[in-house]
């Protein structure tokens, strides 16, 4: 069965949904198809981000990455529910993750870890959380700079919810760099 949720979180599209170009004014933009990312795709992302955050910090490292890994599973299940769903409609993301991970004998671990991320009680659940919103804003700062004219406000939302210093420190580099110049 985990084997069917991790191929489930390899295909299944996560910010198609959950940012849907609907919601931004009309039909995806010609590099719309560069952003959608898969749920394995966004929580390995995640995880190198929160793995650098924990380093940072002093945190556990470990911890944190785990807690990166497995913070979206369940939306291989349930989709993506972004802020305006959740105005109007709830997820039952840890009855989703209860489910697949049921007769794995991993049961305990995963549920543990995925409750500490939901709680954000932990340096590591902050981080990880962080690290989740620090992946959407890199995401959104590439659309700013491909011309999406929505992107900004987005950015502008999901920076006020980061919760550590290290986390707005590195936001704040994040909007001021032109995403292209890797080469």
């Amino acid at each position: 069965m985990l084997l069917h949720v991790s191929r489930t979180a390899q295909t299944t599209g996560r910010h198609a949904a959950a940012h849907g170009f609907s919601q931004r004014g009309g039909d995806a933009p010609p590099y719309a198809s560069e952003w959608l990312q898969t749920v394995a795709e966004h929580s390995h992302r995640t995880a190198v981000i929160g793995y650098v955050l924990a380093k940072k910090t002093g945190a556990d490292a470990a911890r944190t990455v785990m807690l990166c890994l497995f913070h979206d599973l369940p939306e291989a299940r349930t989709g993506d529910f972004n802020y305006v769903n959740r105005l109007y409609d709830t997820s039952r993301e840890r009855d989703a993750l209860e489910d697949a991970v049921e007769g794995t004998g991993l049961e305990e671990d995963i549920m543990s870890i995925w409750d500490e991320h939901a709680c954000r009680t932990t340096p590591e659940s902050l981080l990880a959380h962080d690290a989740d919103q620090l992946d959407l804003i890199l995401n959104l700062k590439r659309e700013s700079d491909l011309g999406n004219r929505y992107a900004d406000k987005w950015l502008k939302s999901a920076v006020e919810r980061l919760r550590t210093d290290i986390a707005k420190e590195l936001a704040q580099t994040i909007l001021k760099t032109d995403h292209t110049p890797r080469w």
